[in-house]
């Protein structure tokens, strides 16, 4: 019925490899789509590959790609931020928080985004009620946070 070619079937299915992407997360799937598609292309300019160079090539280039872009990748299909091993974002650097509790020795509670969390102060010891504080870090599931705003790297 169809009759398609080795290098439309290669495209085909990165493109179906990209789009599995969109539903399931892990920025993995989609390095093995463009692998998939830079073989059909290759196939397409009328590169002579037996089957077998073109499933080697697939699976080498896959894992080149996926070893060496997903971390940059991440970011940019989930978007900046801190999570904890479960996924779960815990806080954006930079992001204010407010002190609802005194801090005593360098302890107390947060209100950030709505929600209260433990905190610890880097840099002093002591805050009041209503300061703001500057988001730095956490360690686990209490927030790192300083009475000054962090220094910006200068670029």
């Amino acid at each position: 019925m169809f009759n398609l070619s080795d290098a439309t079937i290669w495209i085909l299915t990165g493109i179906v490899l990209i789009v599995a992407e969109l539903l399931v997360p892990g920025v993995v799937i989609v390095f093995f789509g463009v692998s998939a598609i830079v073989v059909g292309l290759l196939l397409g300019c009328g590169i002579a590959l037996p089957v077998s160079a073109q499933l080697i090539l697939f699976g080498v280039l896959g894992l080149v790609l996926l070893f060496a872009l997903r971390a940059r990748f991440t970011a940019l299909f989930h978007g900046a931020s801190t999570a904890d091993a479960t996924g779960v974002e815990i806080f954006s650097p930079g992001e204010t928080a407010e002190a609802i509790t005194a801090f005593q020795d360098g302890r107390g509670k947060v209100l950030l985004r709505g929600a209260q969390w433990q905190a610890e102060l880097e840099d002093a010891q002591e805050a009041a009620i209503g300061q703001r504080l500057y988001v730095v870090g956490h360690r686990g599931l209490t927030l790192r946070c300083r009475t000054h705003a962090p220094e910006q790297p200068h670029a």
